[in-house]
């Protein structure tokens, strides 16, 4: 009887509870294998719905496939392997064998979701996983599992991979060809994207590779997740990626309408030829009570590429911020807190960035709000936080005679401070926003 999704006994064995199998990233991994199932029984000939049967095993696949007739599947370690784990499990529920080789091995798998699936791979029965780890393992594994073959499944690299195919990766994909060429009777389905097909953009002043000189899966057709893929559509695309299948794996439409590539796509990006400089210079100033605010404010502009950072520091916190990175810049400040002692350096450092970033663990002295105010005119461009979303420095920014480009970003109770300095009316509570009245 077909299995709904892993049986007590399998989640016993690999020391998970059924919580965990409710994770959203392992039950978008489980639609997707299925949907790759799914496709390659269509292509057997069985019914498009067999796999929600209530008992598909009375269709006797095993007699009707002759019992020694297997789908080969290769398997990267992440998560396209991953969905090849899941679809040799479904198949399993059909009795139709598989072969899985995982190229790579088992430790080396990247995500648990992958992990979790290859492990319940072990309790299952039709299904025999062989680790790769080399290229002299696969020819001694195809040897033995090369013939007889139903399908081949591509699992190697998903979405996200860049560059060229190399050692065993690579021989897998020019076996995979080779028995495209020779035989029509082999189907050949690529999960996602055929391997060794980038979908990732080449870095600036990169010239684009050509498909055709690439060593990429031909496959019969591809099954793709969700939405069709842009880098699919192109005539160089369809003739690696075969007859290309769109299948629902259950993105919410919520998420279609509020997710997509987001404000990081408007990030600069980093061309072959920039210097330092060229993608940003943050001046950070923070901190007096707290250390830990102004490094980790520091540390977040360096991770998303600002090439300077400076975190304008108290003097008696400035030697524990710069042991948090080396790569921040730490200027010490005259006193223990922001002071006006330090106008005139601070002035000069702002006139140096291209942003500042004031507020995380300044305190609420009155004396250090009345410095932070003093420097306002002096932005170009600024992100104002936590301590800074205070009266004294939301009066400088309302009366500041220059267009300064500002990011207020506060907490629930620093918007409410802010509305209230503004006489703005807010709900009594928080409440759920409709996603309808949102677009409206």
């Amino acid at each position: 009887m077909k299995k709904e999704m892993i049986t007590a006994a399998e989640m016993k064995a690999i020391d998970i509870n059924a919580a965990e199998l409710g994770m959203s990233p392992l039950q978008l991994m489980e639609n997707a294998g299925h949907a790759v199932a799914e496709t390659v029984a269509i292509h057997l000939n069985l019914n498009s719905d067999v796999l929600n049967e209530p008992n598909p095993s009375s269709l006797d696949t095993s007699v009707a496939f002759g019992g020694q007739m297997t789908v080969l599947m290769f398997a990267g370690l992440g998560n396209n392997g991953g969905d090849a784990f899941v679809a040799a499990r479904h198949l399993a529920d059909l009795e139709i064998p598989s072969v899985v080789f995982l190229l790579g091995h088992k430790d080396r798998i990247k995500t648990k979701e992958s992990r979790l699936n290859y492990a319940v791979l072990s309790q299952t029965h039709f299904v025999q996983t062989i680790e790769i780890l080399n290229e002299s393992d696969l020819c001694a594994a195809l040897k033995v599992h090369g013939k007889n073959i139903l399908a081949i499944v591509d699992g190697i690299f998903g979405t996200g991979f860049s560059g060229e195919p190399k050692g065993v990766e690579k021989k897998a994909i020019e076996y995979m060809n080779s028995i495209q060429k020779k035989s029509n009777d082999v189907f050949v389905l690529a999960i996602d994207i055929p391997s060794g097909m980038s979908c990732v953009p080449s870095a600036a002043g990169t010239p684009r590779r050509k498909l055709s000189d690439c060593v990429i899966v031909r496959a019969d057709a591809t099954v793709t997740f969700h939405k069709m893929k842009d880098y699919l559509k192109t005539p160089e695309a369809v003739k690696f990626a075969g007859r290309i299948l769109v299948k629902p794996i259950g993105i919410p439409s919520n998420a279609e309408r509020n997710v997509g590539p987001g404000d990081l796509t408007a990030l600069h990006r980093r061309g072959a030829d920039a210097h330092k400089g060229d993608s940003g210079r943050v001046l950070v100033i923070a901190g007096g009570p707290y250390a830990g605010a102004p490094a980790m404010t520091g540390m977040a502009a360096l991770r998303v590429g600002c090439d300077l950072v400076t975190v304008a520091a108290p003097s008696g916190i400035y030697k524990s911020v710069a042991s948090f990175a080396p790569e921040l810049i730490v200027k010490k400040l005259s006193d223990e807190s922001l002071s006006g002692a330090d106008r005139s350096v601070l002035t000069d450092l702002i006139e140096k960035h291209d942003t500042v970033l004031i507020g995380p663990g300044l305190g609420s002295e009155p004396a250090v709000l009345e410095a932070a105010a003093c420097l306002v005119p002096y932005f170009k461009k600024a992100v104002i936080d936590a301590d800074a979303l205070r009266p004294e420095i939301l009066e400088a920014l309302k009366e500041r005679e220059s267009q300064t480009e500002l990011i207020l970003t506060p907490h629930y109770n620093e918007f409410r401070r802010i509305a209230e300095f503004f006489d703005i009316e807010l709900p009594s509570k928080r409440s759920h926003a409709d996603p309808a009245e949102i677009e409206k």
